[in-house]
């Protein structure tokens, strides 16, 4: 995330402060074949030749194979089925062959041709398989009043640098203490990989990455949407969020659309904060998984930004609506970041000898109200 070059305030009207700024000048910145039959020879007349036997008629095509079963719902990790195969055509019936003709006078009749062999059954098409692949999504690309304008599918093999900005150097503000480097941002299976490491790098620890769209793409207004699946390990701050581009911090505003603590995998936070310096106004508020789920399977964490309010989803699921206010009728610019430490968790560190952890985005879609009053 592009982060503040301070230390956020830990307690801002009794509620933790879960925020991030940064010292940059930010500016304005998507069936058998059937049997053949014989028929007798007619009986000799004066010993005439008996008729042919019939042709066998032409075996019947073969059923085609099974559609494969499709994805599971969305917000799961679905599963695309592969589509059965055709079944082969049956095979045509043998002709049969002709009847013998009669001797003499009042010759006998003539033996009927033999049956024509049924065609063969075609083979049944063979059943739909599975796709366990990492970040299928089976949502619709254009939820109703809404249009895509702008998305990261991240389809690899790197990273777009027409829409986003790698991080790198130390941490901005937030007391994070990981260093953010190239080497941490991998693709993998169709989702982008932002990958956590215990190592002592430029002077620190640990090693992390972080990407955003500042003075690339910004957006006023719009429902912002991404997919992402991450670690349950103390001391991690996974985070999709948004910054404002006019003022500084707090002023120029932010929107968390997603935050979550290591530590604390059944629970993520939605978060707002505006307000001058030195009275910094903020709103968080909690959504809990139901049953068994947690910030370990794949969830899509959404932002839906309007004119009138603004509003946090998981999985469609509605958990806090803010009435709009100003800044947030200003562009605002997208940030991914995992977190190492930081004043999220009360400045929580990773176990000792952490193993590398992983947070995954399948995907980021922008969109827009059809509407004009968005």
């Amino acid at each position: 995330m592009n982060r503040r070059s301070f230390v956020v305030p830990l307690l801002v009207m009794g509620l933790s402060a879960c925020s991030r700024s940064s010292s940059t000048d930010l500016g304005e910145i998507t069936g058998g074949g059937h049997a053949g039959y014989s028929v007798d020879a007619a009986v000799a007349a004066g010993g005439g030749t008996g008729s042919g036997g019939a042709a066998g008629s032409g075996g019947v095509g073969g059923a085609g194979g099974a559609s494969g079963a499709g994805g599971a719902a969305a917000g799961a990790s679905g599963v695309s089925g592969s589509s059965g195969a055709s079944g082969a055509g049956g095979s045509a019936g043998a002709g049969g062959v002709a009847g013998t003709g009669g001797a003499g006078p009042g010759g006998a009749a003539g033996t009927g041709g033999a049956a024509g062999s049924g065609g063969v059954a075609g083979s049944a098409g063979s059943d739909g398989g599975t796709d366990a692949g990492s970040g299928i999504d089976s949502g619709a690309l254009n939820p109703p009043g809404w249009t895509l304008v702008w998305s990261d599918e991240f389809d690899g093999p790197s990273l777009d640098t027409n829409a986003w900005t790698l991080g790198t150097g130390n941490p901005w503000s937030s007391s994070e203490v990981a260093y953010y480097s190239a080497d941490n941002l991998i693709f993998e299976n169709g989702a982008l990989v932002i990958e956590a490491r215990e190592q002592r790098i430029n002077g620190r620890n640990y090693s992390s990455a972080k990407i955003d769209t500042h003075g690339k793409k910004t957006f006023t207004y719009g429902r912002f949407v991404a997919r992402i699946k991450m670690p349950a390990v103390v001391g991690l701050w996974p985070a999709f969020w948004l910054l404002g581009t006019v003022g500084a911090w707090p002023a120029n505003g932010e929107l968390d659309i997603m935050e979550a603590r290591g530590r604390l995998p059944k629970e993520i936070v939605g978060c707002a904060y505006w307000g001058a310096d030195g009275g910094t106004q903020l709103s968080p508020t909690t959504y809990t998984f139901p049953g068994a789920e947690d910030i370990t399977g794949w969830h899509e964490y959404a932002l839906e930004w309007t004119a009138q309010d603004i509003t946090w989803t998981v999985d469609g699921n509605v958990f806090k609506t803010l009435p709009w206010q100003k800044p947030f009728d200003t562009p605002f610019f997208v940030n991914l970041d995992l977190v190492l430490g930081g004043s999220f968790d009360g400045f929580k560190l990773p176990p000792a000898n952490m193993t590398p952890q992983r947070m995954y985005v399948d995907y980021v879609r922008v969109y827009q109200k059809d509407a004009l009053d968005r």
